[in-house]
């Protein structure tokens, strides 16, 4: 809820709270997006808020410093070193940051499920 206010604004609250929707569907009709996008964005805010990754609004609390709380568990690998593998629950998200020493390019690959609805968001920082 935090980031929806933070994303949106304070009257989204009212909104909400004044709307006859329930569900994902409210959200969209009150954002005007899609709801996995809005998801999809808050879990990157987890990540990106208060790094000066970005410079992008979607990606920025304002009511809270994550940094206060183990907002999110990163797993730090090197290109070429280890392959990441996981089971990622629905509406939730793992944060992987490769380092690359020495390769020039790299590759990833990312697999799931004919059924899993899987959205990925990729962040380069250098």
């Amino acid at each position: 809820m935090r980031y929806l206010g933070d994303r949106f604004g304070n009257g989204i609250y009212k909104s909400l709270l004044q709307s006859r929707c329930v569900g994902r569907p409210c959200i969209e009709a009150i954002t005007g997006e899609y709801f996995y996008d809005t998801v999809g964005d808050f879990l990157a805010t987890l990540y990106l808020s208060g790094k000066d990754i970005t410079s992008d609004e979607r990606y920025r609390f304002t009511s809270i410093d994550l940094e206060q709380f183990a907002a999110v568990r990163v797993t730090s690998l090197t290109v070429g070193e280890a392959m990441a593998a996981g089971t990622v629950k629905r509406t939730a998200g793992d944060f992987f940051l490769f380092t690359n020493d020495a390769t020039p390019v790299s590759t990833f690959t990312l697999s799931a499920d004919a059924k899993a609805g899987v959205r990925t968001l990729v962040v380069r920082t250098q």
